[in-house]
This record gives C-alpha cells, sequence and structure tokens, in this order.
C-alpha cells in the first residue's frame, strides 16, 4: 500500500551532549530519532519505559512517545532526527514505543556513512541545525537508505503492531490522504478531499476521525505547521515567506497558529534554530 518511501532529514550531526541536554519532552519532538553514541551516556524515558543510550549501539527513538531525555556527565553523539513523508509508514511507526537498538558489531557497514551525517546539515556541532543547500548527493542517498533499512528491520520486528480490522479502511481513504499530502498547502475543501475516496463529505469525515484520531482540517493543518517548522530552519527566509510557502495568506494568522499549536511564535522558534 505504501508507494511513498521518501524521509525528511529534518536534522542532525555529531554532538557532546552534557547536563544541559537534559529536558522533558515537548511539541518539538514529534519526529524520529537515530543515535549513534561514541563515549560516555544518558538515559532517555518514553511512555514504554526507561533506556540507557551507550556506546557499541545504534539507537532508534520515537519522539512522539518520548517523555524526557536526561545526561548526567557527558555523551559524544551522531545523531539524526526525520520523518517519513508516508501517513502509513508514520502510522507504522507511530505504534513503537519503546526504544530500539542494534549492535554495532552486526551494523559495522553504515558506521563510515552516519558519522559523516554532519557534512548534511549547516552546524554539525549543534543540537539545532538545518539541512545544507547542497549536501554531498551520495552522502543523503546513503543516509536515507541506512534509516530506511533500520524502517525496515523495525516493522518486519514488530510487525508493524497496527490495527488489523482498521487497515482496509486506511487502503480506502489513501487517495484523498495522497491529495491532501500533495495539496495542503491549498487548503482543498472536505468535499474536493472526500471525492478523491469517492465518498459522502460526511462519511469522509467520520471514517477520517476513526482512524486518524484527527479530522481532515486538522490532518492538513498539521502538514502547513510541520512544513512551517522546516522552512524556519533557513534563517534567511522571513516568517511573511515560511507563511506563504507553507500555505498561509496572512503571517499574522499563521503566527498565531503556529504560537498556538508549538507554544512560541515563529520568530522565536526561527532563533533557536540559528547557530
Amino acid at each position: 500500500m505504501i508507494e511513498n518511501f521518501n524521509l525528511n532529514l529534518l536534522a542532525g550531526g555529531c554532538h557532546r551532549s552534557t547536563p544541559s541536554w537534559n529536558k522533558e519532552s515537548d511539541r518539538f519532538d514529534q519526529f524520529y530519532k537515530c543515535y549513534l553514541p561514541i563515549r560516555g551516556e544518558a538515559v532517555v524515558e518514553t511512555t514504554d519505559g526507561i533506556y540507557t543510550i551507550a556506546p557499541g549501539q545504534l539507537y532508534f527513538i520515537p519522539g512522539c512517545h518520548l517523555r524526557r531525555q536526561r545526561c548526567e556527565r557527558e555523551m559524544l553523539v551522531h545523531w539524526v532526527h526525520f520523518m517519513p513523508e508516508s501517513y502509513y509508514l508514520h502510522h507504522r511507526l507511530s505504534s513503537i514505543r519503546s526504544v530500539c537498538s542494534w549492535p554495532l558489531r552486526k551494523m559495522q557497514w553504515l558506521k563510515a556513512d552516519f558519522v559523516r551525517i554532519g557534512e548534511v546539515f549547516e552546524d554539525p556541532e549543534s543540537d539545532r541545525n538545518h539541512p545544507r543547500q547542497n549536501p554531498p548527493l551520495a552522502l543523503v542517498c546513503r543516509i536515507e537508505a541506512i534509516l530506511m533499512y533500520l524502517v525496515a528491520d523495525l516493522l518486519d520486528s514488530t510487525g508493524g503492531e497496527t490495527d488489523e480490522e482498521g487497515e482496509p479502511e486506511l487502503v480506502q481513504l489513501k487517495p484523498a490522504i495522497d491529495f491532501m499530502d500533495n495539496d495542503f498547502r491549498l487548503s482543498p475543501s472536505l468535499a474536493e478531499v472526500a471525492e478523491k475516496a469517492h465518498l459522502a463529505a460526511n462519511y469522509f469525515h467520520r471514517l477520517f476521525k476513526r482512524n486518524t484520531g484527527i479530522t481532515p482540517f486538522e490532518y492538513m493543518e498539521q502538514k502547513r505547521l510541520y512544513e512551517a517548522r522546516r522552512l524556519l530552519g533557513d534563517c534567511r527566509l522571513s516568517i511573511k515567506q515560511v507563511a506563504e510557502q507553507s500555505g498561509y495568506e496572512n503571517p499574522l494568522y499563521f503566527s498565531r497558529v503556529f504560537r498556538r499549536h508549538f507554544g512560541l511564535p515563529p520568530s522565536a522558534f526561527q532563533r533557536t534554530m540559528m547557530p
């Protein structure tokens, strides 16, 4: 059923974590993380349990289930944050609540490329950065291939842990979700979206909310806001440009919606992305 295997690489690099890295999870953690620690250790807590992050393992951390992170002394770690473009892939991964790991001795083939992750992003020494304008294309392909290998292994080992009864309905909704994924910036009407699934608008609305937990409008709003968050990583763009490129005609309305969703205005968030 999944046709789009693209991954959005959001941030990454090599970071020396200290107690200043400690925090409770927030709305900006709603993505997936891969960590390759080199020395030292840290602790992360998800809704499923508490896990120690230490050298010798490669880790997958589900940000949507993260509660807190702690580093008592120091941890040097190569890391990357990413999100799949496909709703279906995200739907599968979001069911994984635990931190998963792979012994590095069995994954040596990926280490040489993974430790170069900083070449893909502007500020590899910071835990807040954004992708370079022209990163090494071959390296980007290898990093995405590594992540897709890990994702496939996760799905294979967990079975996706999805609601089998709801899966046929997701298949039925797929044309409409694909349409929203492509046209969310244009804010299509409920009728336009429902038509793509050959369903009446009211029935589509109920079916969509039953399977996703949110309304079609909320789904497209989230897509616009996460696109805006990605664009804010490019500090050369003004707030007005970010609003326009993510589908908001009114920058003031965009700022209100962004602040309501993430807890701070886009201008403040953009400042956190500066080196």
